[in-house]
């Protein structure tokens, strides 16, 4: 199924988008209702390497692995308008708060 968005008003793009996150978040593939991009790249970076996703109020790192590894993973969505593959800031990267970055 197809839905052409051009057809739909403002408020009614807002309330699929609302309504979109809502269900991702129900099926646990996003954590917050924030841009889904970060939470998506988390869970396809989990599911591909196997690891346990840390906690969400969680600072420094986004998932562990079996042997205690810690991961920071991050993403940048590509679009048309902005197509930089510069990835946000890693934020105290001298504390090493983790060992293995994902991007």
């Amino acid at each position: 199924m197809e839905i052409d968005v051009s057809k739909l008003n403002t408020a009614e793009l807002l309330a699929l988008f609302s309504g979109i996150l809502d269900e991702l978040r129900r099926r646990s593939v996003v954590r917050t209702l924030n841009n889904p991009v970060a939470d998506l790249a988390e869970d396809l970076a989990t599911r591909a390497l196997e690891l346990k996703k840390a906690g969400s109020s969680n600072k420094g790192f986004d998932a562990i692995d079996e042997h205690g590894h810690r991961y920071e993973i991050k993403a940048r969505r590509l679009t048309k308008s902005r197509s930089s593959r510069q990835l946000s800031a890693i934020r105290k990267l001298e504390n090493h708060q983790f060992d293995f970055l994902v991007g």
